[in-house]
């Protein structure tokens, strides 16, 4: 019997949680997150307001602070970069800020909080400063990949308003959105695009049957995930092109999501970067980075299930751990996927999206920055020169 089927990889996890009863079970561990943030230049706020500059290089260098990309003052420095670790004071009372640096060559490095801190979401984090093949980085405050929105708080509201968001692209379905509708921020203009991404698969009752009676190998649950992201890549790979078209349309600042921000978001977010010329081994790692960043709420999850039983069933936990967490095979399945029907990402984005090079090179412009440049015989920093050259 083939029907229609929500894509709801996460909301598997959900269910099982509805299940969690007392009792002493099997202890079930996450293993340590296989990427950090600290993988690549990173800024971290701390409790009092002041930051952690964290790089892989040692050194002294002159740092530079702005509250947006385009606005860091490069006339005068804030302070120093002093070998790897570096706290910069409180600088003020806006939301967030962007330390700039620049690089021996002259060019210019901007960083900021990858992790945007909400209350209400554990996962809404801005894509910004990922290094492309060409020497480029995406840029800062255009892009954020979040999971659901239904739980934010007022004080998470009020941040998300400095972030001067333009579009909400939800890739839940009808009945995840009437389940958990958003909460979005009062911004004048705000667009909501709920574009659902599902598929056509055999009745899951059996395959839920098996789950809930312990009769699921963890290795068969995590193949759920390696089939769902092989036809993300093939028989789907359709249902994300509204979701291109809309970057095209230059509608950010974006935030795109799912229920858990892993799956549809992780493959949405692999196809964006791929398009932006980032390396697929800088993709993978991003894509890892859900696990750091849900691993305390995984974990805690966890240490609470139990063996739970409905009507004589039994929970086997090993099968939901798969499926609470990213992993390399399932991206990698894509990958694949992709290889054996086109050979690569760029003959995939160019048929399947129209993103032909001089499509590609239009993204490019919008939400990555270049090299720094001379405008009129002076320096002038990347992200703001290709703002004056109208980039």
């Amino acid at each position: 019997m083939i029907q229609k089927t929500e894509f709801l990889f996460s909301s598997i996890c959900l269910i099982f949680l509805s299940l969690i009863a007392g009792g002493c079970g099997p202890k079930v561990t996450l293993g340590d997150p296989e990427v950090t943030p600290d993988s690549r230049i990173n800024l971290i706020r701390q409790a009092d307001g002041s930051y952690l500059l964290k790089t892989n290089e040692g050194g002294v260098q002159p740092i530079y602070i702005g509250t947006r990309p385009t606005n860091i003052d490069w006339s005068k420095p804030y302070g120093k970069r002093q070998g790897r670790r570096t706290v910069i004071a409180n600088p003020g009372v806006a939301d967030r800020y962007f330390v700039g640096m620049l690089t021996e060559e002259g060019d210019t490095l901007i960083v900021s909080d990858q992790l945007i801190p909400l209350t209400g979401s554990n996962n809404f984090r801005d894509i910004g400063g990922i290094p492309t093949r060409d020497g480029r980085y995406v840029r800062w405050g255009q892009i954020y990949r979040s999971d659901r929105l239904s739980a934010l708080t007022k004080s998470d509201l009020a941040y998300l308003e400095s972030l001067d968001l333009q579009t909400v692209y939800d890739f839940r379905s009808e009945s995840e959105v009437a389940e958990d509708p958003n909460i979005l921020p009062q911004i004048e203009g705000l667009e909501y695009i709920n574009q659902p991404i599902y598929f056509d698969v055999e009745d899951t009752t059996q395959v839920r049957e098996k789950i809930l009676n312990g009769e699921l190998s963890e290795l068969e649950a995590k193949d759920i995930l390696v089939q769902g992201n092989r036809l993300f890549a093939t028989d789907m790979s359709q249902r994300f092109k509204p979701f291109i078209d809309c970057l095209l349309e230059g509608k950010g600042p974006i935030v795109y999501h799912c229920t858990s921000g892993k799956d549809r978001t992780g493959f949405a977010t692999m196809l964006l970067l791929s398009a932006l010329n980032v390396g697929r081994d800088t993709i993978v790692e991003d894509y890892l980075l859900s696990n750091y960043y849900r691993y305390e709420m995984n974990a805690d999850r966890l240490k609470r299930l139990r063996y739970a039983s409905i009507i004589k069933r039994k929970l086997n936990i090993e099968t939901i751990a798969p499926l609470m967490i990213v992993d390399e095979r399932y991206i990698n399945a894509a990958y694949d996927a992709i290889d054996e029907k086109y050979g690569n990402v760029d003959t995939f984005l160019e048929e399947e999206y129209g993103l032909t090079p001089d499509k590609r090179a239009e993204l490019v412009d919008l939400y990555t920055y270049g090299p720094a440049v001379v405008i009129d015989g002076e320096f002038v920093p990347a992200e703001s020169g290709d703002l004056e050259n109208g980039n």
